[in-house]
């Protein structure tokens, strides 16, 4: 499952709610030193009332939603899906895998009906609108892996885009040879973390 356009659409107020009462209101939080009212003001400052400019120099400001690039997005994303999903779970059974990062999600259920009675319990909380992609011969692609079901088992691989033309820095470039290093070690990295069959990795 996918979230359309967190970022942009987070509820900013709703959030910042959801934070304050995770902060102060939660007894297995950490003790903040700042008093509710100032963090709460800090938080709108850094949302709501951020002002940007447009490329003739008008000034805005971002009443709802996060801005993309802005420090606090990612934080108000994870932060915002976390609650709702404890909210969801509180009324319907968890699937029997049921994974997510910030917007993508990765759930493993036992029927297509299922999946269609989460995607509902979420509509019933959010008012974001979700896509479902399902698995094709056995396989699905998360973010940048492919996860296929064996008969026992689950083996997952490096995921490459049909659009990947597999392109990266020329090695006879003017770069610095330190950066021509990292890109084949991030490359070694992602292969060997990805994989979980040495097979895969070639």
């Amino acid at each position: 499952m996918d979230v359309e356009s967190l970022f942009t659409n987070v509820p900013v107020d709703e959030t910042i709610q959801m934070t304050l009462d995770r902060v102060y209101g939660d007894p297995t939080t950490p003790y903040l030193n700042i008093p509710e009212h100032a963090f709460h003001v800090l938080l709108e400052i850094c949302t709501q009332k951020a002002p940007f400019s447009n490329h003739r120099g008008h000034m805005y400001t971002q009443i709802d939603g996060v801005a993309m690039g802005s420090p606090l997005g990612v934080l108000f994303a994870n932060f915002y899906m976390g609650t709702v999903e404890q909210r969801v779970f509180e009324d319907i059974h968890q699937p029997r895998m049921y994974v997510r990062y910030i917007d993508d999600t990765f759930v493993s259920t036992n029927s297509q009906e299922e999946i269609e009675n989460l995607r509902c319990a979420f509509h019933n909380h959010i008012c974001l609108s979700f896509t479902i992609e399902h698995s094709q011969n056995r396989c699905l692609p998360f973010l940048d892996i492919l996860v296929e079901q064996k008969e026992a088992s689950v083996s997952i691989r490096v995921q490459t885009k049909r659009t990947n033309l597999g392109k990266c820095m020329n090695g006879t470039s003017e770069c610095p040879e330190r950066y021509k290093r990292s890109t084949i070690s991030a490359y070694v990295r992602r292969a060997l973390s990805h994989c979980s069959s040495g097979n895969d990795t070639l």
